[in-house]
């Protein structure tokens, strides 16, 4: 079977809905973020510090692709991986992606609680609380911004 890709905002419940499909289905899930860490033996954060966020979507997009060959599995793409390069016509033509979405107050909570910030994964976008910052929430709303306006709904149909 083609590859599944779940596609969303953070929070959104890609890695949650993947692991559980990935029991149900006897598929294999895969995590993008966390294949990357393992591929390069550092966490996320310390990638972006190293390589930035330009080395970070090269090697998320090479890995994308990597994965977009493999069959009987689900993937749960970062929040991002839609938005650069030819990623979406990617993950359209090797497999199926499906957009999972939540209200902004559903994704709000989730991201205060924590839910979406793995333990050693990127803090920049939470206060020593835990909660996000304002600069975080801005990101965030960036991030909302740029794909409504690269037209990623359009992509999806």
């Amino acid at each position: 079977m083609r590859p599944i890709f779940l596609i969303g905002f953070m929070g959104s419940g890609k890695s949650t809905l993947g692991r559980a499909l990935g029991r149900a289905t006897g598929m294999q899930f895969i995590d993008l973020d966390t294949y990357i860490e393992q591929r390069y033996h550092a966490n996320i954060r310390d990638i972006f510090a190293s390589r930035g966020e330009d080395g970070f979507r090269d090697l998320e997009r090479r890995m994308l692709r990597e994965v977009s060959e493999f069959e009987d599995v689900i993937v749960a793409c970062g929040g991002g991986t839609p938005c650069f390069f030819d990623n979406m016509e990617v993950m359209n033509a090797s497999g199926t992606a499906i957009l999972l979405s939540a209200t902004h107050e559903t994704l709000l909570r989730r991201l205060k609680a924590g839910q979406s910030i793995r333990e050693d994964g990127p803090k920049w976008h939470a206060g020593k609380s835990g909660t996000p910052t304002m600069g975080g929430l801005m990101f965030i709303i960036g991030i909302g911004v740029a794909i409504l306006l690269s037209g990623w709904k359009n992509m999806m149909a």
